[in-house]
């Protein structure tokens, strides 16, 4: 389902305002479609947790229509110690072979889903929170992730929900979301670093 470009222009713009972020919309090669592929991304500096975070959304125009792909949030900081983090639906072969995965205590939670990570108190520390767990489990298109390459940390949190506009108050909920696991993840770090 396509949407007006300029339904999904102004939704980002507003949204963009009420959080005093910085909007770019970047038009980049087709590779052959007769679409133009666009990237719409939101840079919040001053963010609560640290200096810098990053909104995208991308998208395919056709004329005055977008196809939109995904919605992403991203915070990227220095950390010297290697952190993965990732949770996902669990499919046949993880319900086949247990292998090493991370309980959060809630049987509903954990009959549905696969929590892996190289920090089990930080694992432990987000996924025993009911209110993250409901995050997860009330987006079925949100990919979650936590990974570090050459000294850089970066938490994700990916809707691939395809063609969905997200409203103001949607975006707000989901960008409040992310600032509170993102809290989280300081909490439980400031933590260990004093242990």
């Amino acid at each position: 389902m396509r949407i007006n470009y300029n339904l999904w222009e102004t939704n980002l713009r507003s949204f963009n305002e009420e959080i005093d972020g910085e909007l770019i919309i970047n038009k980049h090669p087709s590779m052959g479609y007769y679409g133009d592929y666009l990237s719409a991304e939101i840079v919040v500096k001053h963010f609560k947790v640290g200096t810098q975070l990053q909104i995208i959304q991308s998208a395919t125009r056709y004329n005055d229509e977008v196809s939109i792909a995904l919605l992403s949030f991203e915070y990227s900081y220095s950390n010297k110690h290697n952190l993965f983090l990732s949770v996902n639906l669990r499919d046949f072969f993880d319900k086949l072979f247990l292998g090493k995965r991370i309980l959060s205590g809630n049987t509903i939670f954990d009959k549905k889903y696969m929590i892996n990570s190289s920090n089990k108190s930080l694992a432990l520390n987000l996924f025993c929170d009911t209110k993250v767990q409901e995050m997860v489990a009330n987006n079925p298109c949100l990919v979650f992730n936590i990974s570090t390459a050459d000294n850089m940390t970066k938490v994700m949190m990916k809707y691939t929900e395809k063609d969905k506009l997200y409203s103001e108050e949607e975006l707000r909920k989901l960008y409040d979301d992310f600032g509170y696991v993102l809290s989280s993840i300081k909490k439980t770090i400031e933590l260990a670093e004093k242990a």
